[in-house]
């Protein structure tokens, strides 16, 4: 198993609206937006972009928080295989319903953004396009 250096946080430059994306990294009708009130996060999401904003966490007393290293390097085990894996870093923030995860590749500083599901027992990414800060 590899050691992983917590060196990524979610911070103000990840801000911003993101259409969700299928199996085949196209976009769908769905968007997601991570905002920050102060040092509070939140998750929202609409269906299409002319319907509503509504909240994605989970109810009162389900903030937002950083992952702990365990729970990183088990999300980066789930998104790519064993050999690639020092090849990347992760941070993430989450409650128990989501993580949002950005993954960024060593070699040339590209960033992955993706939606975890957390409520099915094992960890299910949606990857994300941000289409607006």
């Amino acid at each position: 198993m590899y050691a992983y250096t917590f060196a990524l946080e979610i911070n103000h430059t990840d801000i911003g609206t993101y259409n969700l994306l299928n199996k085949k990294l196209q976009p769908i009708s769905m968007q997601f937006r991570l905002n920050n009130n102060g040092n509070k996060w939140k998750m929202e999401g609409r269906d299409n972009d002319t319907s509503d904003w509504a909240n994605i966490s989970c109810d009162k007393g389900c903030e937002l928080r950083a992952s702990t290293q365990k729970e990183l390097n088990y999300y980066l085990k789930t998104l790519t295989t064993e050999e690639k894996q020092d090849k990347y870093e992760i941070g993430c923030i989450q409650n128990v319903a989501n993580a949002f995860c950005k993954i960024v590749k060593k070699s040339n500083s590209s960033k992955i953004y993706t939606l975890v599901a957390l409520v099915t027992g094992k960890p299910i990414p949606i990857f994300l396009k941000k289409i607006e800060d």
